[in-house]
């Protein structure tokens, strides 16, 4: 019997990764409206926005540690996995950065 061409629809792990591709939306929505907001304000933000960063910052953190544990536990489906670990990644090293320059003024 020929075995199933399309093994990542059976994926019990996709709703977990849908969830983490989200959050990492949200974190970089987060994220541009933050930059927009300092932008125009020039540099002179508010305590909300401080406290928005630091949740878009967790976001990002829960983001990456989710789609990290996909991705060691099921290392057979490995492109969306790796996607979103790498987006989720590349947003919390941003915001990260973000972080160190506002500390470093």
């Amino acid at each position: 019997m020929a075995r199933p061409r399309y093994t990542f629809l059976k994926n019990k792990n996709l709703p977990d990764l849908k969830w983490s591709l989200l959050l990492s939306t949200v974190s970089l929505a987060v994220m541009a409206v933050l930059l927009l907001i300092s932008f125009f304000r020039k540099g002179q933000g508010f305590a909300a926005s401080g406290a928005f960063g630091l949740g878009g910052f967790l976001l990002a953190l829960y983001s990456f540690v989710t789609s990290m544990r996909i991705l060691v536990r099921r290392p057979e489906h490995l492109r969306l996995p790796a996607f979103c670990t790498i987006y989720a990644g590349g947003l919390f090293i941003g915001w990260l950065s973000l972080l160190l320059l506002g500390l470093n003024q």
